[in-house]
């Protein structure tokens, strides 16, 4: 197909062709029966993604109302218990591979969704990442617009901040990175960050420089430690899934353009899906 536009593009001044060359061009299509078999294979990876998707949806359900069952009686400020960072204050030549430029974008409820993110050089992420690096444990959350969002950065992810993105950095084990977002995500919390939000001309805010003196409530020292383990049980699950899913992604997009070229047969498609789901 890129040879045909090639082949038949206008060469005068810039390169181009136009919508009669497009409508002209042959698309080759297999039989019906040989698009329906190609349908059923990626198919069958679709639904363990969204499987997955709905496993994740239901432990970060049972991470809040376990949080959510312990009395948060105990008080303190956040710069007692975390340190407190913002991102860089521009946007890097974006790229189609390298380590992740994070948005606020993918802070979903408590899950970073990666999809939602895009890339930096290598070239460009010691400068992003000069005030700091996300690491596994960090609690990410929006500074301006979608105010009140959340996530912890999992395990493997090399990354930076993106713009209007902050992070926590829980200071002991006491108060760590799932416990410290339950209490972000918290009903009290909430009400918090909308109490003291700046509402702007254009934007949303909420003062970084102050961030550290605000109050906000944990469980009691006594309770944390079962409810640590539990909440650090469904986070590692939400992660799993998230992780298995972009390898799943990739090997769809992977195997798509080889069927549909005809590079790889059904059959052996099949034996690689049926080893991945």
């Amino acid at each position: 197909m890129v040879s045909l536009i090639h082949a038949r593009a206008i060469t005068t001044g810039v390169p181009h062709i136009n919508l009669g060359i497009l409508a002209e061009l042959p698309i080759p299509c297999h039989p019906l029966h040989i698009q329906r078999a190609i349908s059923e294979v990626l198919g069958a990876l679709d639904d363990k993604i969204a499987v997955n998707e709905r496993i994740a949806e239901i432990a970060m359900e049972l991470a809040q109302a376990r949080y959510a069952l312990t009395p948060a009686t105990a008080v303190t400020r956040i710069g007692d218990i975390a340190a407190v960072f913002d991102g860089p204050h521009a946007t890097p030549q974006k790229t189609p591979h390298g380590p992740w430029f994070l948005s606020i974008s993918s802070l979903k409820g408590g899950a970073l969704d990666l999809a939602e993110s895009a890339h930096l050089s290598e070239d460009d992420f010691p400068r992003w990442t000069k005030r700091v690096q996300p690491q596994e444990g960090d609690v990410l959350f929006s500074y301006e617009t979608r105010l009140g969002e959340a996530a912890l950065m999992p395990a493997g992810v090399r990354a930076c901040l993106g713009r209007r993105m902050g992070l926590l950095r829980p200071r002991s084990t006491s108060a760590n990175g799932t416990l410290l977002l339950h209490a972000y995500l918290s009903r009290d919390f909430q009400e918090e960050i909308r109490r003291r939000t700046v509402h702007g001309a254009t934007v949303d805010r909420i003062p970084l420089k102050e961030m550290p003196s605000w109050p906000i409530s944990l469980p009691a020292d006594n309770d944390r430690e079962d409810l640590i383990a539990a909440l650090n049980a469904l986070h590692a699950r939400i992660t799993h899934t998230a992780d298995e899913n972009r390898a799943l992604a990739a090997l769809r997009d992977t195997l798509l353009p080889q069927l549909v070229t005809g590079k790889l047969r059904i059959k052996d498609a099949e034996r690689v899906v049926e080893d991945a789901v």
